[in-house]
């Protein structure tokens, strides 16, 4: 089985993202921040599936690191 890492900037950035959300809805901020993380997890499981996204993903044998995440706000 594969594993993640949440860099510091990333969880932050979730972390006011669901803080945002949840003002609002706790329970889709919840929802939300469990999805992001069992698609972590499935792309760490399985890191050849989908799209080639090499250009924003590093890998080792053991860990998968997302760089960079970019979220856009619907106006």
């Amino acid at each position: 089985m594969g594993s993640y890492v949440f860099s510091e900037l990333a969880v932050q950035d979730l972390n006011e993202i669901c803080d945002f959300i949840g003002q609002t809805n706790t329970t889709a901020a919840s929802k939300l921040f469990d999805s992001i993380r069992k698609k972590c997890k499935l792309v760490a499981d399985f890191p050849n599936m989908g799209k080639d996204y090499t250009w924003i993903v590093r890998s080792n044998e053991d860990i998968a690191r997302l760089v960079t995440l970019y979220v856009r706000r619907r106006k």
